[in-house]
């Protein structure tokens, strides 16, 4: 090989990754853009169709009383996407930027996941159950569409409160601690967690004598606060504050009837099966590129 070749050769390399790159990101803006679709039109037609199924009974809402935890409810899913934010694009955990096309392609295959098996299962909605909006069956627009898609009661299989900071438990060294597995602990700063516990603590004002339990919640909320202030320069590792949620979270749906058991079981064990099927289609496109790879440097 001539000096211009191998001078060629790290250059189709990056080629190659790019290709990698470009395949795992675009199939992660593909899985998000028809989960969007079908949301709102299985979303749509489940309202049309689905509308009066009855509740069902429940082994989970016989064990555990009615608590309206509206407050947790709405802060469940946003804050397990903003500690995934700052997890992800913090230097100590994800110190290469190739790795985030990655996490995007995973949590992309999680969401067309979740948003299949709603529309696929339809369910009655629990008798005790507070919906925060009124779908619409009348559809006149485009945005009315979009609006009925999304305000569906019936797309409950399984919880995303639960499936989510599970899955993430998985993402961010859960599973090679479940396979027993040696692998490196990904761990953020303690201060970087008032990033989420702000977004927290300025809901909460929005349930000031709205929702019961407040009180015990802003007592929580100045612990937390406490904590952060004078342990910001610790480092806590983010599976711990995954799992630990995802238990916060199974509670709160199923004590504030967003859920059946099934649906809590069913983020455990879906988002398993989801992360499962993605490092196995990961690995296929892995080796499609490096296959290609081989060939550019033979």
């Amino acid at each position: 090989m001539t000096i211009a070749g191998t001078n060629a050769l790290p250059r189709r390399i990056k080629k190659a990754t790019a290709i990698k790159w470009l395949l795992v990101s675009s199939s992660g803006v593909f899985f998000l853009l028809l989960s969007l679709a079908l949301l709102i039109l299985g979303g749509y037609y489940l309202n049309v169709r689905y509308s009066n199924l009855p509740p069902q009974p429940d082994l989970g809402h016989m064990l555990i009383p009615y608590q309206d935890l509206r407050f947790l409810d709405a802060i469940g899913l946003i804050t397990s996407v903003i500690l995934i934010c700052v997890t992800s694009f913090s230097s100590l955990s994800l110190k290469v930027v190739a790795r985030l096309p990655y996490a995007f392609f995973m949590y992309s295959l999680w969401v067309l996941g979740r948003t299949i098996a709603m529309v696929a299962t339809p369910l009655g909605v629990p008798k005790e159950y507070i919906p925060d909006a009124i779908p619409i069956k009348d559809v006149h627009s485009l945005f009315d569409l979009i609006q009925s898609g999304f305000a569906s009661r019936n797309v409950l299989f399984f919880s995303g409160h639960v499936g989510l900071a599970f899955f993430s438990f998985l993402f961010f060294g859960g599973w090679q601690l479940l396979l027993r597995k040696p692998n490196p602990v990904v761990r953020v700063k303690i201060r970087l967690l008032a990033i989420p516990l702000i977004f927290i603590t300025y809901t909460s004002l929005k349930y000031i004598g709205v929702a019961p339990y407040m009180p015990f919640f802003f007592f929580c909320i100045a612990i937390a606060w406490l904590i952060i202030v004078t342990c910001h320069r610790r480092e806590v590792a983010v599976k711990n504050i995954f799992v630990l949620w995802s238990l916060v979270m199974a509670y709160t749906v199923l004590a504030n009837r967003g859920h059946y058991l099934i649906d809590v079981f069913g983020g455990y064990g879906m988002s398993a099966f989801l992360f499962i099927v993605g490092k196995w289609m990961l690995s296929k496109i892995e080796n499609f590129c490096d296959n290609i790879s081989n060939e550019i440097s033979a």
